[in-house]
């Protein structure tokens, strides 16, 4: 807590504002307003409180003869207000306590201005530190005992909730002449109430003459509509944020300095451009990436089959009529060909997974685990591997691409099975959104160290002489999974198996 000495006695406003243009700008500010009776009993809550706190106060409860501040606070801080209470009845001085307002399952910090305004009454203003959601511009609606909770000294208490009111405003008539500006419009105009009052606004403001601001403040009076609009003022180097209400009377004007709120969008739209550009440009280079890919693993092929079929003929003719090194080093290069052969037609594969943009149709899963099974036949027959699989669902996608999902993961269930008969089960599951599809292997497993090394290009956890592969497969199947709107992750215990899961989503 601490004390603001402050005086009661405002200065003497403009006396053409009549007391319903006052009250209605206490109904449109933004800053939490209640009129305190005797005990703390609340006679008045203007609309930005009650938007606050709707759902949590039902007019019922409001109406009770009970209803005190309190019931905003928690235990501790209701210790603090009524210490505040006692000091408010001994003295004119203003006290601040920061608390949690409890409404709708959230907690909201607030910072409560209290202040004598007359005889047992106390306002209390708010500031809203943190934010549930935005209360919007043109609250509709406010809660009172009946009697709005003004005192007969109705004029006085609303001066002191004026100039209390964090938003700068000011009221001008329907011959531009200002009325009314409260103290925060003073502090940040850097001008007096004396200097402002009774003068017209574009005298007071000549730059404005022509700039959004004239428009607006035209626009609102002519049409008798609020209008709210965010503008940057030159003279004071600072973006506002404005809410212009018309009346039979001329115009109010709320406005806050917005300038922090500006440059902190400013940033955030200036990094999600750039964000946007790197993601353009990473797209392109991937894509460039992968035609290079492409062109350069087809353009490599034929040369590698020539040196392949050129060392097979220099086999035949050497066999048997040269040292055995000789014979020896020709098999190692016929075999690492091979290798390399392999290695090629495994990237222009993987190349083009995305490039091939094929319009997605109905594919029946059981059709796709059929194809994937007669492709590996020679492999199942030599390992006697026993496949079994649910009823599966039907799914849109690209058939020839999924043959190969399924195709990779079966094939690996079944090289990855050593001194045992490989036993692979597919199987499925439904979510909301997605089919979950499982290929269950009891092959050597993997430790959970390198589940996501797995699934990256070229990577092998294994050597040649172990395992055959490229080392691509499982990273064709990641990027083909992604193409489909799904992801691919793995469960596995070393020596107990693996269970590759991956989702779908649904038709």
């Amino acid at each position: 807590m601490r004390k603001n000495v402050l005086p009661l006695n405002p200065p003497s406003p403009a006396p053409v504002l009549s007391e319903a243009l006052l009250r209605q700008i206490i109904e449109r500010s933004k800053d939490l307003i209640a009129v305190l009776g005797r005990d703390a009993r609340i006679t008045y809550m203007n609309p930005a409180l009650v938007s606050w706190c709707d759902g949590q106060l039902s007019d019922r409860t409001f109406e009770a003869p009970d209803f005190r501040f309190h019931s905003l606070l928690s235990d501790s801080e209701r210790k603090s207000f009524e210490e505040i209470l006692g000091n408010l009845s001994s003295s004119k001085a203003s006290e601040t306590l920061r608390t949690g307002l409890h409404c709708e399952g959230h907690t909201i910090v607030i910072e409560w201005d209290f202040f004598p305004a007359a005889e047992d009454i106390t306002i209390a203003i708010g500031k809203a530190l943190s934010s549930k959601n935005d209360h919007g511009a043109s609250p509709t609606h406010s809660r009172s005992d009946g009697n709005n909770g003004w005192s007969p000294a109705s004029r006085n208490t609303i001066f002191n909730i004026l100039d209390r009111i964090t938003d700068g405003f000011f009221a001008i008539d329907r011959n531009w002449r200002v009325l009314y500006v409260n103290k925060e419009a003073e502090r940040i105009a850097r001008a007096t109430r004396l200097e402002i009052v009774g003068r017209n606004i574009w005298e007071v403001a000549p730059e404005t003459v022509g700039s959004t601001f004239y428009h607006k403040y035209h626009e609102a009076m002519e049409k008798g509509e609020p209008v709210s609009f965010v503008e940057y003022f030159p003279p004071f180097q600072a973006w506002f944020e404005n809410y212009i209400y018309p009346s039979e009377e001329g115009l109010t004007i709320y406005f806050r300095d917005v300038s922090e709120k500006v440059a902190h969008e400013q940033a955030r739209q200036e990094t999600i451009e750039k964000l946007e550009r790197l993601t353009t440009e990473l797209a392109r280079s991937n894509e460039e990436l992968e035609q290079f890919a492409a062109v350069a693993a087809h353009d490599i092929k034929e040369p590698l089959r020539m040196i392949y079929t050129h060392l097979q003929l220099i086999r035949r003719k050497v066999r048997g009529n040269c040292e055995p090194d000789i014979e020896s080093y020709i098999a190692q290069t016929l075999q690492s060909s091979q290798s390399l052969f392999e290695l090629v037609n495994a990237l222009l594969t993987y190349s083009r997974v995305g490039r091939e943009q094929k319009p997605y149709v109905e594919v029946p899963l059981n059709e796709v685990v059929a194809i994937a099974k007669t492709n590996l036949m020679n492999a199942i027959e030599e390992s006697k591997a026993q496949i079994s699989s649910e009823s599966l669902p039907t799914v849109l996608g690209d058939k020839i691409q999924l043959v190969q999902v399924f195709q990779n993961l079966i094939s690996n269930g079944i090289k990855f099975c050593k001194e045992r008969r490989p036993e692979i089960h597919i199987g499925a599951e439904e979510e909301a959104k997605f089919w979950i599809i499982s290929i269950r292997d009891n092959g050597i497993g993997i430790d959970s160290a390198y589940f996501e090394k797995i699934f990256q290009v070229f990577q092998r956890l294994h050597s040649k002489a172990e395992f055959s592969g490229s080392g691509i497969g499982l990273a064709s199947t990641k990027k083909i999974i992604e193409r489909h709107g799904g992801r691919i992750w793995i469960s596995s215990k070393l020596d107990q198996g693996s269970i590759f899961h991956f989702s779908l989503p649904k038709g």
